[in-house]
């Protein structure tokens, strides 16, 4: 499983947060679950809908309407950094997406990209696409490292949330996510992230 990457069972948006570079960086879908707040680093902040970008104006003065799925405004080579939370699995073709991404990064650029994970055990008990029906597409470790590896990405690492609904035990959880070998941690992560890089041609 960890083939290509490292994976670390942490709570997943402090860690990757610390890996953002002190410069613009690309926001896609900043409506989705407020991660913009967080981000101290200058943003351009792009999404469909113009709720999301309402929301995100209190956060960033740059602000694009842009559909992904027919491509996105920006040109080649722009960007150091694109931060894509909870998008991917909401897109027509998520490889096509990865691929428009990579053009749009510069040489050794970082690509941070959280997902849901439907495989956890609580979504055991109720019908996954059902509650998600916007939710096109479902991916697990290794297949969100296949899709990368073939749209010109490698992952460095991954990271595991824990739910909130562990509530006083919350920090607990997040202790022994640290300790437990990998194959116990990720039944009980509702999503993961990962950090890749734009690989050398």
């Amino acid at each position: 499983m960890n083939k290509g990457g490292v994976l670390k069972p942490r709570t997943g948006l402090k860690a990757v947060l610390s890996h953002l570079p002190e410069e613009l960086i690309l926001v896609i879908g900043p409506g989705i679950n407020g991660e913009l707040n967080y981000i101290r680093q200058p943003t351009v902040a792009i999404d469909i809908d113009p709720r999301a970008l309402k929301a995100a104006k209190s956060k960033t003065r740059h602000l694009v309407m842009a559909d992904i799925n027919q491509g996105l405004p920006i040109k080649p080579n722009s960007f150091s950094c694109i931060f894509l939370s909870h998008v991917l699995e909401h897109l027509d073709s998520p490889i096509e997406a990865l691929r428009q991404i990579n053009g749009i990064l510069k040489e050794s650029g970082i690509l941070i990209i959280g997902l849901p994970h439907e495989g956890w055990l609580v979504e055991k008990f109720h019908k996954y696409y059902q509650n998600h029906p916007d939710h096109l597409y479902s991916f697990s470790l290794n297949g969100i490292l296949r899709l990368l590896s073939s749209s010109g990405f490698k992952a460095n690492e991954f990271y595991f949330d824990m739910p909130y609904r562990f509530g006083p035990f919350l920090r607990i959880a997040i202790y022994l996510a640290n300790k437990l070998p990998i194959w116990l941690v990720y039944p009980f992560a509702p999503s993961f992230w990962l950090i890749a890089r734009k690989s050398d041609k």
